[in-house]
């Protein structure tokens, strides 16, 4: 078996990073550590205030019964999971030294829970994308046959399950220098096997998804502004044959402005997720390919500041999500007081 102490850029439920517990840390290393701190402080006060305030205008708002704003619920519910149990909890753990004093039940619990905020976060957007993508795809057909609740509630019960493994693999460790740890101890087998699932089921599966679903969006969207762009020009080619009354004028008139409130609506919802999304995999992605490198690639040496700022900009998005909401928000209603 192969030691794997855990000395992570964050307390991730995936980095099981090899670090040798009785090394003396640089000047260099010092440094690192403390930016980590700082980053992970902010990053859990910028979530905490933006995740607080978009449940805040969620609760106000709770009239608004839309699909879209039942997934926002969820996901800034789960937002405010990976402030608490992945920044948080890393924060603390980091200024103490990585040493672990909650004995081995609560490091199994604190590994789960972090996995679970984690998938729960991309599970969350996974529903995003794919009610993005039956509202423009199948627009007349209820896009969650089993109802937005159940569906939420499903993708949270597979955040749980998937995350099980955690019991098995983490584990509270006394290290010959005295101090506790909560670590693993894989040999190279299993840890390519379990960086490889925790990677897939955390993020690459979820990217893929989504990827395939704003896909299909895209070029539905490309063939009905073909189609409109065709109809337009027959229309323009009937207009000059007939001329309408004023009456009818003005109730056509009335009807495309409708239209354009409507589409102008959608449109903005359809940003506003693709925008979060994109904040996903920009702050995700990079790090997950980053751990299935490490296993598969040993001989590679990842940069430390590069390992530094992905291992951070893995929960960045979680801090980043409720202020998209909320700007999508105030500028869907500037528009609509025009």
């Amino acid at each position: 078996m192969t030691d794997a102490s855990v000395k992570p850029y964050l307390i991730s439920s995936l980095t099981t990073e090899a670090a040798n517990a009785d090394d003396t840390p640089s000047d260099t290393d010092n440094k690192f550590v403390q930016a980590r701190i700082i980053a992970l402080w902010i990053l859990f006060v910028i979530g905490i205030v933006g995740n607080s305030m978009v449940v805040g205008w969620l609760w106000f708002n709770r009239k608004n019964t839309s699909r879209m704003n039942k997934i926002v619920l969820g996901l800034a519910i789960a937002d405010f999971c990976v402030c608490f149990f992945v920044m948080f909890v890393s924060a603390m753990h980091t200024m103490n030294k990585s040493h672990w004093r909650l004995g081995n039940a609560m490091c199994k619990i604190n590994q789960h829970l972090q996995s679970m905020s984690l998938m729960a976060s991309s599970f969350m957007l996974v529903l995003l994308a794919l009610d993005r993508h039956q509202a423009i795809r199948r627009p007349l057909k209820p896009a969650f046959p089993l109802g937005i609740y159940k569906m939420i509630g499903l993708g949270w019960a597979c955040a749980v399950f998937l995350s099980v493994p955690q019991f098995f693999v983490w584990h509270e460790q006394l290290k010959p220098n005295g101090f506790r740890y909560c670590t693993t101890t894989l040999s190279e087998t299993w840890k390519i096997i379990y960086i490889t699932y925790a990677s897939l089921a955390q993020c690459l599966v979820p990217f893929l998804i989504i990827t395939v679903a704003y896909a299909r969006m895209t070029k539905k969207i490309w063939d009905k502004s073909r189609i409109t762009r065709r109809m337009k020009r027959q229309q323009g080619a009937n207009q000059e044959m007939y001329s309408p009354s004023k009456t009818e004028s003005l109730a056509l008139n009335a009807d495309s402005h409708r239209q354009e409130i409507m589409k102008q609506a959608r449109s903005k919802t359809l940003k506003m997720s693709i925008v979060i999304i994109l904040a996903y995999v920009i702050c995700g992605v990079p790090y997950f390919l980053q751990e299935i490198i490490r296993v598969y690639r040993p001989d590679l040496v990842i940069n430390q500041v590069t390992g530094a700022v992905l291992g951070i900009s893995a929960v960045t998005n979680s801090a980043v999500n409720p202020y998209i909401f909320i700007f999508f928000t105030m500028r869907r209603r500037r528009m609509s007081q025009k």
